[in-house]
């Protein structure tokens, strides 16, 4: 406490030879002056730094989790910060930042592929597959083709032999094959229903 400087005066070392009376009048004075405006209670609910002997009712300023508190000592401040360290995403509930899951995957990666020609795409939300299936023709498989292509690994290109004429009418047509007779001639065709000329029969 502060002692005004006529009651410090009377006390100190020395100084009491003034009569007791005075000395006792000015500590009245002095008590008189304290008021419960110039000083708070003892036993209010303080939040403190540290425990305090003389007070009974505080409590001590404690970081829990996810907090750091500075003390910057007598005078000046303390600071109460958040640390995310003591936390991760399991902690923090989800806003416009959306968390990963498998079905956020799944549904993303059905809405990304789209069916091409002879590609079909079937997916099962419910069996979280993703099905994907070639609608046209194996190209390992032993095709007969007008001509050679790069898809293919094992096709055959359709030729004319002898005696044989191929007609290609384009895509989405046909192709004709008709015998050539004239590749050929009476020597090499076997005889049938019309007889050949010989000597004998003649």
């Amino acid at each position: 406490m502060t002692l005004t400087p006529e009651l410090r005066a009377y006390l100190q070392a020395g100084a009491f030879t003034r009569p007791q009376s005075e000395i006792l009048q000015a500590i009245i004075e002095y008590l008189a002056g304290l008021t419960d405006a110039a000083y708070a209670p003892i036993d209010a609910q303080y939040v403190a730094i540290a425990t305090d002997a003389t007070l009974s009712s505080e409590r001590v300023l404690t970081a829990g989790t996810g907090i750091d508190l500075a003390d910057a000592g007598a005078g000046s401040t303390v600071t109460v910060s958040a640390d995310l360290g003591d936390f991760d995403t399991g902690d923090l509930a989800e806003g416009s930042n959306l968390y990963f899951t498998e079905e956020r995957v799944d549904d993303r990666v059905s809405s990304l592929l789209v069916a091409g020609t002879n590609v079909s795409l079937v997916y099962d939300d419910g069996a979280n597959s993703l099905t994907v299936s070639a609608t046209g023709a194996p190209g390992s498989a032993s095709f007969v083709t007008l001509g050679l292509d790069a898809t293919l690994t094992d096709e055959r290109v359709l030729t004319a032999g002898t005696g044989i004429n191929l007609t290609d009418a384009g895509a989405g047509s046909t192709v004709t094959v008709d015998v050539d007779l004239g590749d050929f001639d009476t020597g090499d065709l076997a005889e049938g229903t019309s007889l050949y000329f010989t000597d004998e029969r003649a």
